[in-house]
C-alpha cells in the first residue's frame, strides 16, 4: 500500500489534467503486449479487459472470493450426466479433457476423478489467458488427485486461438481434427466463462474449429435473473440513500495497479439494455492522462471526464439464447438442461456436419 500511496503522491497535472502513472508492479505482472493491450482497449472500447484481472495478485483475490460459495448446480448436473459420456465415448480407451477457464480447477473435479476411477483419462489440458489462474489449477489438482492426474497448462485466450494443435490428431478435415480411433476429447467451457467474454462467438468458432465430429464440449453459463431497473440495487432502509457503491479488491485491481485512486471515479453497476449486459463500471470524475511505459516510450491514454470504464460485463441469457449462440457457432446440442433464472444451465453440444454450402447444417 505504501507504494500505491506513493504513487499518488508524485502524481502531476498538466493543463489541469491529473496524470497518473502504474505502480511498479504493473509492469512485472504484465508484458509488453499486455501494456499495449490494455492501453488499446482503454482508447478504443473504454473498457479494462476483464481477463486482466486475473493476472498477478488478482488470481489470488478472485479464488479467495470464490472459496466459500455454495457448490454450483451445474457441477451437479454435470455429474448427473457421466453415464451419459461414458455411453457417448463408449469404445474409447482414451478421453482427453480440455479445460478452457479452469478457475480453481473445482468444476472439472467431478469429470476427472470419474475418467480417472475408470482408468480412460488421457491428457487434462487447463487453458487460460493467465498464468496465475493455470498455478492455481494446478496446485488445486495435485492437493486432490496427487500425481495420478496429469495436468498440462497452456496460455492461450480462446477469444483469439485454437487449441486444435494441443490435442493429438491423425490429420484435418473440413468437419475438424480427425483422432485416433482409440481417442476423443471432452472440452469443458464452465463457470459463465463464455458470459465474461466480449465475443462469445468468436470463442465458440475457435472451441468448435479445435473439436473434431467425435468430441464433445460441455458449457455452462448463469441464466439472468428477473429482468430489474438499470440502476444498482440498493440495500437502504425506506427513505434513506444507499451509500455510494464500492469494489471488491478484485474488481479494483486493474485500477489499482494503473495508479487510479478511488477519488477520481464513481461506481456504477446495472444493465446495459442496448447491448443487454449487466455490467460493472467506473465513471471517471475528472479527465485523467495516464502515463504507460513501453519500449517505444512513453504512451498516454488521455480519459475525459465522466468516461465510463467498463470493468466486468456478462451477457444476458435464457436457455433459448444460449442454444441459438452454440448453433451459431457449428454446435448441435446432445442435451440441454434447465434451470432457474439465475442458475447455471448445463448444455452438452457436438460439431455440427458442414452443409454442402459450407456452413455448419442445423
Amino acid at each position: 500500500m505504501e507504494g500505491f500511496h506513493a504513487s499518488l503522491r508524485n502524481r502531476v497535472t498538466t493543463l489541469g489534467t491529473p496524470v497518473v502513472s502504474p505502480l511498479p508492479e504493473f509492469y512485472e505482472v504484465f508484458d509488453e503486449q499486455n501494456v499495449l493491450n490494455i492501453a488499446d482497449s482503454l482508447e478504443r472500447h473504454h473498457e479494462l479487459p476483464r481477463a486482466f484481472s486475473y493476472f498477478g495478485s488478482g488470481a489470488r483475490h478472485w479464488d479467495d472470493s470464490v472459496t466459500l460459495q455454495p457448490p454450483r448446480p451445474d457441477i451437479a448436473a454435470l455429474r448427473d450426466r457421466l453415464p451419459f459420456l461414458d455411453e457417448y465415448f463408449a469404445g474409447r480407451s482414451r478421453l482427453d479433457v480440455v479445460d478452457v477457464g479452469p478457475g480453481n480447477g473445482d468444476p472439472a473435479r467431478v469429470v476427472l476423478s470419474h475418467l480417472l476411477a475408470r482408468g480412460v483419462l488421457g491428457r487434462y489440458l487447463a487453458i487460460d489467458v493467465s498464468p496465475g489462474m493455470l498455478k492455481i489449477a494446478e496446485n488445486r489438482l495435485r492437493t486432490w488427485f496427487g500425481s495420478s492426474a496429469p495436468f498440462e497448462g497452456h496460455v492461450l485466450d480462446i477469444g483469439r486461438d485454437r487449441f486444435d494443435h494441443l490435442v493429438p490428431a491423425l490429420s484435418g478435415s473440413p468437419e475438424g481434427p480427425v483422432r485416433d480411433p482409440a481417442r476423443a476429447c471432452l472440452a469443458l467451457l464452465l463457470g459463465g466463462t463464455l458470459g465474461n467474454l466480449r465475443s462469445p462467438e468468436d470463442a465458440l468458432g475457435n472451441v468448435r474449429g479445435s473439436l473434431g465430429r467425435s468430441d464433445l464440449l460441455a458449457v455452462s453459463e448463469r441464466l439472468d435473473e428477473c429482468p430489474g431497473p438499470s440502476a444498482r440495487p440498493g440495500g437502504a432502509r425506506r427513505g434513506t440513500a444507499p451509500p455510494p457503491p464500492r469494489l471488491s479488491p478484485f474488481n479494483r485491481f486493474l485500477l489499482d495497479l494503473l495508479g487510479i485512486p478511488e477519488s477520481l471515479y464513481a461506481v456504477e453497476f446495472g444493465i446495459d439494455p442496448r447491448r443487454d449486459t449487466r455490467f460493472i463500471r467506473v465513471r471517471l470524475g475528472a479527465p485523467v492522462r495516464l502515463r504507460l511505459r513501453t519500449g517505444a516510450g512513453e504512451r498516454h491514454v488521455d480519459l475525459s471526464e465522466g468516461t465510463p470504464l467498463e470493468l466486468w460485463r456478462y451477457w444476458r441469457l435464457t436457455p433459448a439464447e444460449l442454444a441459438a449462440r452454440l448453433a451459431r457457432s457449428g454446435l448441435e446440442p446432445v442435451f440441454a438442461g434447465d434451470a432457474a433464472p439465475g442458475e447455471f444451465i448445463l448444455s452438452l453440444s457436438r460439431p455440427c456436419l458442414p452443409s454442402p454450402s459450407g456452413t455448419p447444417a442445423g
